[in-house]
């Protein structure tokens, strides 16, 4: 850690540094594609019913594919976000203040909801 310069807690060094390596995957992987896939690999339910267990993977696939679509910054939030961060650990990371990651993030879920209203 030599470019750790205490200005924030390490545990928000680190996930900035972690979101920025998956960013730069992720930049990468989608330069190496025509298209955008999306991850089959999730579990299926084993539950009774196929047709609910088809629904669910329908609408998380839906969300996926909608939370893809948002602009960087939106994405970047949403997906800290989604990971438990509070909003002032998210700002820190997206060098904004928490105020602005609250804005963000309600912009964000409007578009999701309007996005997958018809899922």
């Amino acid at each position: 850690m030599s470019a750790f310069r205490g200005q924030s807690s390490e545990k928000t060094y680190l996930l900035k540094v972690a979101h920025n390596r998956c960013v730069s995957h992720v930049a990468s992987q989608v330069r190496l594609r025509d298209r955008e896939a999306l991850d089959e690999s999730l579990p299926d339910d084993k539950g009774p019913e196929p047709e609910a267990s088809a629904i669910g993977h329908q609408r998380q696939n839906a969300l996926l594919v909608a939370v893809r679509r948002l602009p960087l910054q939106e994405r970047q939030v949403v997906t800290l976000f989604m990971e438990g961060l509070s909003y002032q650990e998210t700002a820190e990371i997206c060098g904004l203040t928490g105020n602005h990651v609250g804005v963000i993030l309600s912009r964000a879920k409007a578009r999701l909801s309007k996005e997958l209203e018809d899922v």
